[in-house]
């Protein structure tokens, strides 16, 4: 009948009216369908990415960041392995890793963000968009030996780069002194404004 009442929406037609909702800045919206996705599948990386990104738009640093640890977390846990069999753990690892460190850059800059790019870059070696970004860390923090092996990795990976001849410049013009030791990492100074809870593995 026309008045009976609408099934609930499908977890596919969630996540599309939660990347509906982000895209027209309805932010708040977006969320509650991102967590209502979780709430019926708490192994839904596209929800936890979905609230990182959204986290992230916001300025809301903390909250962007524990999203995507959890992410990882989750590619790392058996039952994720155990129920996605075929899927490219890699990829989904470099992506998360790479989500993480662009958060850390909004927050604290990107040579802080270098741990996290250089473990996306690790898992996959050819990515273009990867070694651009640790080549621009290797050149902010003068180490030039990291910078010409990245460029050179580079070169083979995206050899149509029309930056490659400009990235060149800026690698011979680095001063040939051994790298400095990667600093600790910095801790957080102040607790998150607010948190969600998710789920235990």
């Amino acid at each position: 009948t026309d008045d009976a009442a609408e099934p609930p929406l499908t977890i596919e037609r969630l996540l599309q009216a939660a990347e509906d909702l982000a895209h027209e800045g309805r932010y708040a919206e977006a969320e509650e369908k991102y967590i209502a996705v979780v709430e019926r599948d708490h192994l839904n990386l596209a929800a936890y990415r979905g609230l990182g990104a959204l986290s992230l738009k916001r300025r809301e640093y903390r909250l962007a960041e524990e999203a995507y640890r959890y992410v990882l977390k989750l590619l790392k846990s058996k039952k994720f392995a155990s129920l996605n069999p075929d899927v490219d753990l890699d990829h989904l690892l470099a992506t998360a890793y790479a989500e993480l460190g662009s958060v850390v850059e909004a927050r604290e800059g990107m040579a802080a963000a270098g741990v996290h790019y250089r473990k996306a870059a690790a898992l996959e070696p050819s990515n273009p968009r990867y070694l651009d970004v640790l080549l621009k860390i290797s050149i902010l923090g003068k180490d030039k030996t990291l910078a010409q092996a990245t460029l050179q990795q580079l070169r083979e990976a995206d050899p149509q780069n029309a930056k490659l001849a400009a990235l060149q410049a800026e690698v011979d013009a680095l001063p040939a002194v051994d790298p400095p030791s990667d600093p600790p990492p910095t801790p957080p100074s102040s607790p998150p404004v607010r948190r969600r809870s998710f789920p235990r593995q």
